[in-house]
């Protein structure tokens, strides 16, 4: 019973944005409207000079990688992860997209409820990296808990959470 008490207790307090700093790349963890446009902000702040979208799709009109153009990104400062299926496999392709670019040092851009799995993950697997992680609000500019879909939301991270702590996150998709 004290342990389901501290999973429910921990389970809402999410983690807060880090102040970033200018970094190598601005990494967007496709998923949830607001993500983009934050994104978009902090490149335009000169926070980092290119962006890995991960997961994204260059043939879909609607998927990140076309919102990013649209939003003045240039095409030759995106860098695509199409493989992705979950913050595990986030966490590795950009890893390797790093290492390739030979990037020491990210922002990672997601949504307020995501912000702590990211981060858990992200930092197990940094390696000499340094991350610094943003949230976003959605496209209304609402945090998590003021969407009309925020006990679904809260049960679905709660749900993966408890996984990803268990080391089960290899297997969690998302």
């Amino acid at each position: 019973m004290l342990f389901s008490s501290f999973v429910l207790v921990e389970s809402l307090q999410t983690t807060k944005s880090d102040v970033p700093i200018k970094s190598d790349v601005i990494v967007v963890l496709n998923g949830d409207t607001g993500r983009i446009e934050k994104a978009v902000e902090l490149y335009k702040q000169g926070l980092a000079p290119y962006l890995i979208l991960s997961p994204a799709d260059t043939t879909k009109s609607d998927d990140i990688y076309q919102q990013a153009i649209r939003l003045g990104i240039p095409a030759d400062r995106l860098l695509v992860d199409n493989q992705a299926t979950s913050t595990f496999t986030n966490s590795t392709i950009v890893n390797n997209l790093m290492n390739r670019y030979h990037m020491q040092s990210g922002i990672v851009v997601t949504s307020d409820y995501h912000l702590k799995r990211a981060k858990e993950i992200f930092e197990r697997y940094k390696g000499n990296k340094v991350f610094f992680y943003v949230s976003a609000p959605d496209a209304k500019g609402r945090s998590w808990y003021e969407r009309p879909d925020a006990l679904n939301l809260w049960l679905s991270e709660l749900k993966n959470n408890i996984g990803y702590r268990l080391g089960l996150f290899r297997w969690i998709d998302e």
